[in-house]
């Protein structure tokens, strides 16, 4: 019951949403040392791949995230990896998400897995995406305290399987109950 009434409130965010705009997009960062605790927290699944087709790796995607609507106190928006590359590659799972501000400090905890989409074996040709929604939680929702009192800079994102991140720039405020959800190779 819980999860389709979750279900539902997806499907009616991106409904209601009248016009997605990009918001931002990026190429791959390489993870600095002083952030191996962000990294180790970072939600990954290990990828399963089609027959002869490999994982993407994070040096041949980019990022960007499109604003997608509100529902329920939430605002969504919608992730896109893109793979840079001629060649075909898989990504499964949930990518490992986080808010980090300036220097590259996580603000925060990690996103929770959002169960919306299964999970499944998302092949991408050269230039084709995949997609993950988004979840921020309202902060005028919390009392005072609970959510991040600075907004975010970038959007630190680890695809599925892998150890190097992509940064997007993304101003956003931490609160309790960011979620990302499994990839998908449709939008919403």
């Amino acid at each position: 019951m819980r999860r389709t009434a979750i279900a539902a409130l997806f499907v009616f965010a991106i409904a209601c949403s009248k016009n997605a705009t990009p918001t931002a997009t990026t190429s791959p960062q390489s993870t600095p040392a002083a952030n191996a605790s962000a990294s180790a927290a970072a939600t990954t699944t290990a990828p399963s791949s089609a027959p002869g087709v490999p994982h993407c790796r994070t040096a041949d995607l980019s990022g960007s995230v499109t604003q997608q609507g509100n529902a329920a106190g939430t605002k969504y928006d919608e992730l896109t990896l893109t793979n840079n590359s001629s060649a075909a590659c898989t990504l499964s799972g949930y990518p490992g998400v986080s808010l980090v501000d300036s220097s590259g400090s996580q603000i925060g905890q990690p996103a929770s897995r959002n169960a919306v989409h299964p999970v499944t074996v998302v092949t991408l040709s050269g230039n084709g995406s995949a997609y993950s929604l988004l979840g921020f939680p309202n902060p005028g929702n919390f009392p005072a305290g609970k959510c991040s009192s600075a907004s975010s800079v970038n959007l630190r994102v680890y695809p599925p399987g892998e150890t190097q991140s992509l940064l997007i720039a993304l101003q956003e405020k931490y609160c309790p109950g960011f979620s990302v959800a499994a990839l998908s190779s449709t939008k919403g």
